[in-house]
C-alpha cells in the first residue's frame, strides 16, 4: 500500500486519501487530519503512522459504525433541532428518514480526525461531516476503533480532551 502523504497546514498535518467506500458515497477523497489537536509540526512518528494506517486498513468498519450510529441518533437528533424549526424547514432540513441511503443524502463533505493516543491498539477517531439541520455547528462522531462514543457537533470529533477521557476508561 502506498503510503499516505501529509502536509503542514500551519495548523495540523492533513491529507487527502481516497477511500473507495466512502467514496462511492461522496465521490471524492476524504480530508484526513492527523492530531487535530495539541501536536506540533514534526513529521509524524512510526507509531503515529501505524494509528492512520489502522484508520485506512478498517475504513469500511468506520464507515458503517459512522452511518449506523447517526441512523440510529437521527430520530434524537430530529427532536433536538426542529424545536427551532418551523415545518416547512423541518421537511427541509430534517426530513423522514426511512433507510441510512436517505441519511446520507443529509450529510456532506465528510472528513477523518485521527488523535494521536490510542487505546488497546485502536485509535480515537473522529469523523466530522456538514449536515442539513446544523449548518453552523455541523455534525461530530468520536470513536474507539470502529465503535462508536460519541455523537455531538463538529467539536466532538476532534477535541482531544473528549478522546482522552475516554482513553483514560479504555486503557484502565
Amino acid at each position: 500500500m502506498e503510503e499516505t502523504i501529509f502536509n503542514w497546514d500551519d495548523y495540523f498535518w492533513v491529507a487527502d486519501v481516497n477511500l473507495e467506500s466512502w467514496r462511492k458515497l461522496w465521490n471524492k477523497p476524504i480530508e484526513l487530519t492527523f492530531a487535530p489537536e495539541g501536536r506540533d509540526d514534526s513529521p509524524l512518528t512510526s507509531k503515529e503512522k501505524e494509528l492512520v494506517q489502522w484508520v485506512l486498513d478498517h475504513e469500511q468498519a468506520l464507515l458503517d459504525s459512522f452511518v449506523d450510529a447517526v441512523f440510529k441518533e437521527y430520530p434524537e437528533i430530529k427532536k433536538k433541532y426542529s424545536r427551532w424549526m418551523d415545518e416547512e424547514e423541518i421537511d427541509e432540513y430534517l426530513p423522514e428518514v426511512k433507510n441510512k441511503e436517505e441519511l446520507i443524502r443529509l450529510i456532506s463533505e465528510p472528513s477523518i480526525k485521527v488523535h494521536q493516543i490510542q487505546g488497546k491498539g485502536a485509535p480515537f477517531i473522529g469523523v466530522q461531516a456538514n449536515c442539513t439541520w446544523d449548518d453552523e455547528h455541523a455534525l461530530g462522531v468520536l470513536m474507539h476503533g470502529s465503535e462508536v462514543l460519541e455523537i455531538g457537533g463538529a467539536d466532538t470529533s476532534f477535541l482531544l480532551w473528549m478522546a482522552e477521557r475516554h482513553a483514560k476508561k479504555i486503557n484502565t
